[in-house]
């Protein structure tokens, strides 16, 4: 358990869940911008959502690193796994599906609404 990971259950979601940790968040993930919203639908467990920890290993896990850069409203459907080296941008509203995968140095970028099943 990291500082990472508290700060972002603790900021982001309602008190029931959040202490339940249902996000994991790497030592890798840069928080740019933590604004906005996350809300998360189905049966809150631990670790169901994972951003920043490798998964794969065709890029050098010592030096990428994800970004969370959030001033609008991210959903979760379910269990999520944002890999190492994902950069997420977020000013309108982003939904991602139940078992949702992305690895090495994915970026997404939401200006509007958007939806990833």
């Amino acid at each position: 358990m990291n500082i990472k990971t508290l700060y972002f259950n603790f900021k982001y979601l309602p008190l029931l869940q959040a202490i339940k940790l249902p996000v994991f968040i790497s030592q890798k993930v840069v928080f740019l911008k933590t604004k906005g919203t996350v809300k998360i639908y189905g049966k809150i467990r631990s670790g169901m959502i994972q951003i920043g920890f490798p998964s794969v290993g065709i890029f050098d896990h010592s030096y990428s690193r994800s970004i969370w850069q959030v001033s609008g409203i991210v959903i979760f459907h379910g269990k999520a796994f944002l890999g190492q080296g994902t950069k997420l941008s977020v000013r309108g509203t982003v939904e991602f599906g139940d078992n949702f995968i992305t690895s090495a140095e994915t970026s997404i970028i939401a200006d509007k609404n958007n939806k990833f099943w």
